[in-house]
């Protein structure tokens, strides 16, 4: 729930008020690249030094990890959270739809459109990280959610932002109907 409120707090100084159903499957993505790096100590490591070690060069706090993360190093977070959906995707379709160098530059300019809390094209909360929450959406499921219901609003909101997906985004589009519809028969 802390990573669904930063998340609409974040994304709306960037001009995305999340939908509900966005909202849940961002946190769901970013839920699941924090139970991803807890795994394993030298991944843990990797997400956590550095919100640390720029909490100590602030004068922070460092005591409660749940603050460093969704509060500190969201931008972290979410940065990783791009990079792990990218990989989701390619093992879920045997390919890369988008470049490597396209990949890159969607983390930066997300990470920088954050950081900067500047105007962010809606399609960047999609590509890649609802194509992300899409593929683990049943992995994580918060107590009490009803799984179909909360793709049925996700559904919704692009629905909603359909202007958004013009032509040259047919592919991101696509492949976001078919994630969705699989994940909808398999939530069944």
């Amino acid at each position: 729930m802390s990573l669904l409120e930063e998340s609409k707090s974040i994304w709306a100084e960037s001009g995305v008020q999340l939908r509900i159903g966005e909202a849940i499957f961002l946190a769901r993505i970013l839920a699941y690249t924090v139970q991803y790096f807890l795994e394993n100590e030298t991944r843990l490591e990797a997400l956590m030094l550095p919100i640390y070690e720029l909490a100590l060069r602030n004068g922070l706090p460092t005591s409660d990890a749940l603050w460093l993360l969704t509060q500190l190093g969201y931008v972290r977070l979410l940065r990783l959270a791009i990079a792990l959906s990218f990989g989701l995707l390619y093992n879920h379709l045997g390919k890369e739809p988008w470049s490597q160098e396209e990949q890159v530059a969607v983390a930066e300019f997300v990470a920088e459109s954050m950081d900067k809390g500047s105007e962010l094209p809606v399609e960047f909360l999609y590509l890649p990280l609802m194509l992300g929450g899409l593929l683990i959406g049943s992995e994580l499921v918060m107590p009490k959610e009803n799984l179909a219901q909360s793709l049925r609003l996700l559904a919704r909101a692009k629905q909603e932002r359909e202007a958004a997906f013009d032509a040259e985004l047919e592919d991101l589009s696509r492949i976001f109907d078919s994630l969705l519809a699989r994940a909808l028969r398999n939530a069944r």
